[in-house]
């Protein structure tokens, strides 16, 4: 079974089409690969790296549409004096339209794969950088 094949059965909407899975799969996979330090997405956490996918393209789609933030929400609150519309989200599902979504519920798991990057050590005598 492909990735987009995957992501589409997790989402629950065939209606997607490949190219906005295909988005979010690569966004994701550079999301990861940037935040753990690591060239290559390890087998193990292969399938982390779909189901946020997943939630990703979940929290941006309606129907066969998709569109950052435009998501299943809403209205949970209207104020008049400044004009303000607050949305809330359908149930319990979370939004996952921002990183901080993804480090929020899945930190822990991508910080076992996280690998430390420490610049070589600066000479003291001529301030260049030792290899």
């Amino acid at each position: 079974m492909s990735d987009i094949t995957t992501i589409r059965a997790l989402v629950g909407n065939s209606e997607i089409s490949d190219d906005i899975i295909a988005f979010y799969l690569d966004s994701v996979t550079n999301f990861v690969l940037g935040y753990c330090n690591i060239s290559s997405i390890p087998a193990e956490l292969k399938p982390t790296l779909l189901e946020i996918a997943a939630l990703r393209v979940r929290a941006n789609s309606n129907g066969a549409k998709a569109a950052i933030g435009e998501g299943i929400k809403s209205v949970g609150s209207i104020s008049d004096g400044n004009q303000s519309i607050g949305y809330q989200v359908a149930g319990t599902f979370k939004q996952f339209v921002s990183n901080d979504d993804i480090l929020a519920a899945y930190g822990s798991t991508l910080d076992r794969y996280r690998k430390m990057v420490i610049d070589s050590p600066v000479s003291r005598v001529d301030g260049t950088r030792k290899v």
